[in-house]
């Protein structure tokens, strides 16, 4: 049996190349490969028995859960996941800066001391 299709073990280190094979092709069967972005993955009924011991044996890293074999969340300590938000409020309030910069409207000269 290829080590693909093993049972789920227990917190299953995912990241030998950073790809998940959950289908394979031959004759007419389809492929399908799904990328993991955690070094830790678990199946949903290994979660749901003790979760608390899933967030303590990673260790403050992101945990792929995955139910028949496909990625359908990701568990991220609080510290990561307040990074990403504040990630992604930084990318939104850049992308607003570039559409201000590309408005052809007149400036209006301000001074900082002013304010």
């Amino acid at each position: 049996m290829p080590p693909f299709f093993r049972p789920m073990a227990w917190c299953l280190p995912a990241r030998n190349c950073g790809l998940y094979l959950n289908r394979i092709s031959v004759g007419n069967l389809a492929i399908g490969i799904q990328r993991i972005e955690a070094d830790v993955a678990i199946s949903v009924s290994d979660l749901k028995k003790n979760p608390s011991a899933v967030f303590a044996a990673s260790a403050g890293q992101p945990v792929a859960v995955l139910n028949h074999n496909k990625v359908m969340a990701y568990m991220v300590p609080p510290g990561i996941c307040e990074e990403m938000l504040e990630m992604i409020e930084d990318l939104e309030l850049a992308r607003i800066v570039r559409e201000r910069e590309a408005d052809p409207a007149p400036r209006v000269p301000v001074n900082l001391d002013e304010i």
